[in-house]
């Protein structure tokens, strides 16, 4: 009776969490106010099902236009400043007033961004010709509150997934955006070569390098979140929702800092483009190399922090984890996969020179949050305890 219920709680977050995915697919389809669409998209747009799931396009326009940045942005900067500091994140973990604490501040600083960014999007559309409806100022007043608004709205929804149990929000949400987004990238892929754009070799070729990344995202997360959880079955769900955490965060945050760090690189490769050496731009040998290489020391980083801090909290990192766990994975073995996934996927764009970028990087949070879901599904126990933020 127990286990029934357990599991109809399941079911009914995962109602609950994809009434809630709806609303941001809704919120991707709906224009900043003043923004003339038909200037825009005269022809060809998408309708019915496939167009609300795929406007990849229209979403550029949207309410949700900044997307995750906002939140995103301060949360990388933080688990920067906890590899760097490692007192800030003992200082985190010490209580749930310090942990809401610091998730309040980030929250503040996203609505911050949001503003600015906003005001930056707006005054780019108001200098194009025929695209607002508006006066110029008026018209970035509008979107500068709106896209603080959708932030809010954002940061809600990711809370109240978190709150399911099911997955953590703000991942699901970011995943999310590019799983509706990879059928149109498949259709396009396909009307490409159909058109002689790229050669039916090479779309196999991809076909099997996007293949194989999700393989091995998923033989990562089996080795150091799926097998643990099984040889310590006798723990308690907190602790094993806490070690399936610990470890996720393990396998994504590595490529997304070593993705911010260069993306800061290359918005001051755009602003001192004089200057800046092409060898070092996106797609150059040159910046595949150092992303590689700061996944590595990113993923030195956690090893060693979760070292100090973790070692009887799930820490399959540790010589005594890998004794109690049976999951063998030193840092450099996980460097390793991340660099041949993520790196990989920036030379594999190089050299086939795709409209679209593969995504090494989405590929790794998608596939963790998605094995998450599937976790919480076949073990029909909640993934996380009620009180979890999505922003820890």
């Amino acid at each position: 009776m127990a286990a029934e219920q357990t599991g109809g709680r399941v079911r009914a977050a995962s109602i609950i969490v994809g009434a809630l995915l709806t609303v941001y697919v809704l919120g991707r389809n709906i224009p900043l106010p003043g923004v003339v669409l038909e200037a825009v998209f005269p022809v060809d747009r998408p309708q019915g099902l496939l167009g609300l799931l795929s406007t990849s396009r229209v979403s550029r326009l949207s309410i949700f236009a900044l997307g995750l940045i906002p939140l995103y942005t301060p949360m990388a900067c933080l688990e920067i400043a906890k590899l760097l500091f490692p007192a800030l994140a003992r200082w985190q973990i010490a209580s749930a007033r310090n942990f809401f604490r610091l998730n309040d501040y980030l929250r503040y600083t996203a609505l911050v961004l949001a503003a600015t960014q906003g005001y930056s999007v707006a005054l780019g559309i108001s200098q194009a010709n025929n695209l607002i409806a508006d006066t110029p100022g008026e018209f970035v007043v509008s979107v500068a509150g709106t896209c603080v608004g959708a932030t809010a709205l954002l940061i809600w929804l990711a809370d109240r997934i978190s709150l399911q149990g099911v997955v953590n929000g703000f991942w699901l949400l970011w995943a999310f955006t590019y799983i509706i987004a990879r059928p149109a990238i498949g259709v396009q892929m396909l009307e490409i070569a159909r058109n002689g754009g790229i050669s039916q070799g090479s779309v196999l070729f991809v076909g099997l390098f996007v293949l194989a990344a999700h393989a091995a995202i998923v033989v990562l997360n089996f080795v150091l979140i799926d097998k643990p959880l099984a040889l310590n079955d006798g723990e308690s769900d907190a602790d094993k929702a806490l070690q399936a955490r610990l470890a996720s965060m393990a396998i994504i945050w590595p490529p997304l800092l070593a993705y911010f760090v260069l993306y800061l690189l290359d918005s001051l490769g755009g602003i001192y483009a004089s200057v800046y050496p092409s060898w070092l731009r996106h797609g150059a040998l040159a910046h595949a190399g150092l992303n590689g290489a700061l996944i590595m020391l990113f993923c030195y980083a956690y090893s060693r922090r979760w070292r100090m801090n973790w070692q009887n909290v799930g820490d399959v990192f540790s010589e005594e984890g890998m004794k109690n766990t049976g999951a063998p994975m030193p840092f450099w073995l996980l460097g390793l996969v991340l660099i041949a996934v993520c790196a990989g996927g920036e030379l594999v764009d190089r050299y086939f020179s795709l409209p679209f970028l593969s995504g090494g990087t989405v590929t790794v949070v998608t596939v963790t949050v998605v094995m998450g879901i599937f976790r919480s599904w076949r073990s029909a126990k909640p993934a996380a305890p009620p009180h979890a933020s999505s922003f820890g």
